[in-house]
């Protein structure tokens, strides 16, 4: 005669495939047995269960929780891992991850380039001379100035590459400029910056620019305006 603790095993697919396939046999003539099965199985409070049932769950709660610690566990931390490679190595609007972005106060206007794919934020592929524009993230409207920051002795020296004529600010759902990234300075920009405010930029001078490379701005001096500052990759 089959025991409870033999019909527990099968129902915990604790048997082979053989002894389950003879069994399954022995389920579809004996309707005892089967009604036996069906109980075993509808017993879902440990409370009613007997002793050898209560002892063997017991011990497969245990092994359970082992398997959750040594399997899940390292399992959310690869996972934790990608998170935090992925957050590293690909840009994101406003804290491009490529070491690209350098530095700023503001996230509200981005930076884009016309790549091969289409238009991207700054990354590790833009190269001097592709054509920029920039985006609004918000519902404000803005004055905005792009300059390019070149190395330069004993301090960086800055070019303005595009601004907006005076008296108009984009919002998000103005169309935005397209611009060149090139400027009459032979050089290679070290950096490009994108300054903007909801206010004019005109009292804003181009020897302003390379304290941005600086924190606060440089000198302590903590700018009055919003700005991002990109580096350019070299190629």
């Amino acid at each position: 005669m089959l025991t409870d603790l033999y019909l527990q095993k099968y129902l915990e697919g604790r048997l082979s495939p053989e002894d389950e396939k003879e069994l399954e046999l022995l389920l579809e003539k004996n309707p005892e047995l089967k009604k036996r099965l069906e109980d075993l199985e509808e017993r879902s409070e440990t409370s009613t269960r007997h002793m050898w049932e209560r002892s063997h769950i017991g011990r497969k709660a245990k092994r359970g929780s082992r398997v959750r610690y040594t399997t899940i566990l390292p399992g959310l931390l690869i996972l934790l891992l990608i998170v935090v490679l992925a957050s590293h190595w690909f840009s994101k609007p406003g804290e491009n991850s490529t070491f690209i972005h350098v530095g700023g106060n503001g996230t509200a206007v981005e930076l884009l380039y016309n790549s091969s794919e289409g238009w991207r934020y700054i990354d590790a592929g833009f190269r001097y001379g592709d054509s920029l524009t920039f985006s609004i993230r918000d519902a404000k409207k803005y004055s905005v100035r792009v300059f390019g920051i070149y190395p330069g002795i004993p301090e960086a020296v800055a070019e303005e590459i595009w601004k907006n004529p005076v008296g108009l600010k984009y919002g998000s759902a103005e169309i935005k400029p397209v611009f060149i990234s090139k400027t009459s300075n032979t050089a290679v920009p070290r950096f490009l910056a994108v300054v903007y405010d909801t206010v004019s930029l005109e009292p804003i001078a181009v020897e302003d620019i390379p304290g941005l490379l600086h924190d606060g701005g440089g000198g302590g001096r903590t700018p009055s305006f919003h700005y991002q500052v990109f580096r350019v990759p070299a190629h």
